[in-house]
């Protein structure tokens, strides 16, 4: 499971609207998303609902998962309800193939079949660099991502998260 610790050429932002929360990394030099998630907030942990990748999913999800610990949240679970192939095959991994500090707890919540998906994933150090990825989001982004961003270009933005994540349900590619 390729894990791409060096970020500091993408830009690695976050944003949330009408309710929804989102990471992302943003390819700067080439003007396009290369990962982004959509999680839900729940009183314990983030449940990653949706994650895209183009490279960078194992990435993605230790992000969300650093975030997590900062935030004094457990970690990360899995859809509670809708895993594709593609992020079974990565939960998979996390369960039985885990990367240096990935650890996981049982998730009450869970009822999935596979036992992979019914777990909390957590670090207890970050293993992904964020720094410079996020000074490369604050240049390049400015405002947009923080309070009080004009409500129009942080729906643009949004729009252009949603098209990215949900590319692989669209009949064209």
């Amino acid at each position: 499971m390729p894990l791409n610790t060096d970020i500091d050429r993408l830009a690695l932002g976050e944003v949330s609207h009408a309710g929804r929360h989102y990471m992302f990394l943003f390819d700067v030099a080439d003007e396009r998303f290369v990962a982004a998630a959509r999680y839900e907030v729940h009183p314990r942990y983030f449940e990653c609902v949706n994650l895209v990748s183009d490279g960078y999913g194992p990435t993605m999800f230790m992000l969300l998962m650093q975030k997590a610990r900062r935030e004094g949240m457990l970690g990360v679970a899995p859809d509670l309800l809708y895993n594709s192939d593609e992020a079974k095959r990565m939960d998979a991994r996390f369960y039985s193939d885990a990367l240096p500090g990935v650890c996981y707890v049982a998730n009450d919540d869970a009822r999935h079949a596979e036992v992979y998906l019914n777990q909390i994933y957590f670090l207890n150090a970050d293993v992904v660099a964020e720094v410079t990825a996020r000074a490369n989001a604050d240049g390049y982004f400015g405002d947009l991502l923080r309070p009080g961003a004009s409500p129009e270009e942080l729906g643009a933005l949004v729009e252009r998260l949603e098209a990215y994540l949900f590319r692989s349900e669209l009949p064209f590619k």
